[in-house]
């Protein structure tokens, strides 16, 4: 029998050399020995080329990336067995001779067990008590064999039908023909489970009681949030692919991390885990793992976003920053979002009166701030939206600053000029006007959305990116016909705050609807109305937004010239573009870099302007195609999510590595 001795390793030159040593004293010596380097930044290779060992050098693939070119290395080269084993332990010198003679027709695997090299009587991996089915039992007094004396007491024949692979196993390569590589998707924790059931479904899976292999005790090492996210996500997904009795297995097996923590940590080591809020990265590696996916998933950078709104309400944050989440998710970045105020708070902050309620919500917000406080020294950096808190001067800005100084500060908007919400007159006197100046001075990073605004920050801060809304063209697809067979709609979207601005159209739309039968829609503000329109109001509703302004023919987008609506980025100019609506727009601010006046929108100057256009509009069907196919174009090229995502990522990654 042909065999490969593999050994995967990761800066630990002395310990592999030790495990070398013992393989070449072995009483049945291996045909050939590898060594899978993974990244390895110590004395490794120079140990490995002054011994003539073969080698391979590769980036860290976890340990399942390792074993994975260890077999396929004994596959490419026709060896008969591969011997596995990580470099911080070594086998007794007949180990490989007992191995081999058990590795008989129809066994798949025999493996050594692993004893802690300090009580060589004691298995450093307990192994399960196994039930009739030959898997782990869970009602039982005793469940796991601690000691080799546990083991010959279940098992005189000395081959307990159990592994904790890859510590000294001998693989018929045979078997791994039959069931394919190790996945390297389970990167740490579980590759070796989930092999060793894949094959026992081909073969015999034993461990051989007098082939030793001595390890450190692992219980002695500290588990990292890394070690914890794979050992709970891949031992869920483990547990539905190979046992019975899933959901109480689940549920052990979230217990059983905590248990691990304490074991490997220590009590404080549970209590720094909960203090961080990982119990949100466990949430995350629970939900993966009930969906099965097999993935180098672990999200390593800590980013905690401070908004006013919660997730998927507001405009302002969801057609900006939110959208993105996702993306900057899938490259390693862990966004957990924490708003001042709860979703009960958002449904009523706009109504008018409710004051008592309101105050009761904002004492709650304040709350969650002296949390969010507490916690912002755990995490890689923070990302703040408009202010920390919406009142008073800058006194959490500036316990933030302390707590964490990796910020990017996203203003939107002239928010810290003066301005008045008809719905929260008795409160807005006590907004803090300062709060977003010292955030601009003292954010490692500033994104704006004009130009204005952007001139504005970089009297504070240099270092500025102007990024304006941004539209997810995935989602906005266009529907328009372009034709006159139905009566035309012309519509606007906003909200209750700025629904004031269509009022200025009010003689405009009444002479459009004299002369044309056309219908006005209205996206946001259920109470706005016109008399004598034919118009329909709509609240907004997130989950019809983009079907409800397909409805749309014609867009309109007023706003009068003041130093507030320089601070606006187009954003409902987009959203029409986006769907291939074409837009008629004030001729002021961001809207003469979003629009190209005549191609792929108009800008209009006054009421006379306002009408011809949308008259033109209105009679001319084939303009309206070739503006709203130009107006698509325009969103693609400058205003797309998918065309801005490089340069999220290039901020996130200056500011937070």
């Amino acid at each position: 029998m042909k065999i490969l001795a593999a050994i995967i390793t990761h800066n630990r030159c002395e310990l592999l050399e030790r495990c070398i040593n013992h393989l070449q004293k072995q009483t049945r010596i291996p045909d050939s020995i590898l060594v899978v380097n993974n990244g390895s930044t110590d004395a490794t290779v120079d140990m490995l080329i002054r011994r003539n060992i073969q080698h391979i050098n590769q980036e860290n693939l976890g340990s399942a990336g390792g074993w994975n070119r260890c077999i396929s290395y004994a596959l490419e080269n026709h060896f008969d067995a591969v011997w596995l084993m990580d470099d911080d332990g070594f086998s007794n010198p007949s180990a490989l001779e007992c191995l081999e003679s058990n590795l008989n027709t129809g066994t798949a695997c025999v493996s050594s067990v692993v004893l802690r090299e300090k009580d060589r009587k004691r298995l450093v991996f307990p192994f399960p008590v196994l039930n009739d089915k030959k898997l782990p039992v869970i009602f039982s007094l005793r469940y796991k064999l601690k000691t080799i004396n546990d083991v010959l007491s279940e098992c005189p024949s000395e081959l307990y039908p159990f592994a904790n692979f890859f510590n000294g196993a001998l693989i018929s390569c045979d078997a791994i023909k039959k069931i394919g590589n190790v996945n390297k998707d389970f990167f740490i924790c579980g590759d070796e489970v989930d092999y060793f059931y894949r094959l026992r479904s081909v073969g015999k899976v034993l461990t051989d009681m007098n082939a030793h292999h001595y390890h450190p005790n692992v219980n002695e090492r500290t588990w990292s949030d890394l070690k914890i996210y794979y050992y709970t996500k891949n031992t869920i997904i483990l547990n539905k692919r190979h046992l019975n009795m899933v959901p109480l297995r689940n549920i052990l097996a979230v217990a059983a991390t905590f248990y691990r923590i304490f074991i490997h940590n220590g009590l404080k080591g549970v209590i720094s885990y909960l203090y961080r809020n990982n119990l949100k990265a466990l949430q995350i590696s629970i939900r993966r793992g009930l969906d099965g996916r097999v993935a180098v998933d672990f999200l390593d950078k800590r980013i905690l976003v401070l908004c006013p709104n919660p997730e998927n309400y507001a405009p302002a944050q969801r057609l900006k920053y939110e959208q993105y989440f996702e993306f900057l998710r899938a490259n390693n970045y862990d966004i957990q979002v924490s708003s001042f105020m709860t979703e009960s708070f958002q449904k009523i902050v706009y109504s008018k009166g409710n004051y008592i309620t309101k105050a009761m919500w904002t004492v709650v917000g304040y709350f969650r701030r002296f949390y969010d406080l507490l916690r912002l020294p755990f995490y890689d950096g923070v990302y703040v939206f408009l202010s920390v808190t919406p009142f008073g001067p800058y006194f959490f800005e500036f316990l933030t600053r302390i707590l964490n100084k990796n910020i990017i500060y996203d203003i939107d908007d002239m928010v810290f000029l003066k301005t008045t919400s008809v719905y929260n007159q008795p409160v807005s006197a006590l907004k803090g006007r300062g709060k977003m100046q010292y955030m601009m001075k003292h954010a490692k990073h500033i994104i704006t959305c004009t130009d204005t605004l952007d001139d504005y920050a970089r009297q504070y801060n240099k270092n500025t990116t102007n990024i304006s809304s941004t539209i997810n063209t995935d989602t906005y697809i266009p529907t328009n016909r372009y034709n006159n067979s139905n009566q035309l709609v012309i519509g606007w979207s906003g909200s209750h705050s700025t629904s004031q601005y269509l009022y200025l159209l009010d003689n405009v739309l009444k002479n459009i609807s004299s002369s044309h039968s056309v219908k006005i829609l209205v996206i946001g503000d259920a109470s706005f109305n016109i008399d004598g329109l034919e118009l329909e109001a709509l609240p907004w509703r997130e989950s019809t937004e983009v079907d409800d302004l397909t409805k749309i023919d014609i867009g309109l987008y007023p706003l009068p010239d003041e130093p507030w609506v320089y601070g606006k980025s187009g954003l409902k100019a987009l959203q029409y573009m986006a769907l291939g609506i074409p837009t008629v727009a004030s001729a002021v601010g961001m809207n003469f870099k979003v629009i190209e006046d005549g191609v792929s929108g108009f800008l209009v100057k006054n009421d006379r302007e306002w009408i011809s256009t949308i008259t033109r509009l209105i009679d001319d069907p084939t303009l309206r195609a070739r503006v709203g196919e130009a107006s698509r174009l325009r969103v693609l090229s400058t205003y797309s999510v998918k065309v801005n995502q490089p340069t999220y990522l290039s901020i996130f990654k200056k500011v937070y590595g």
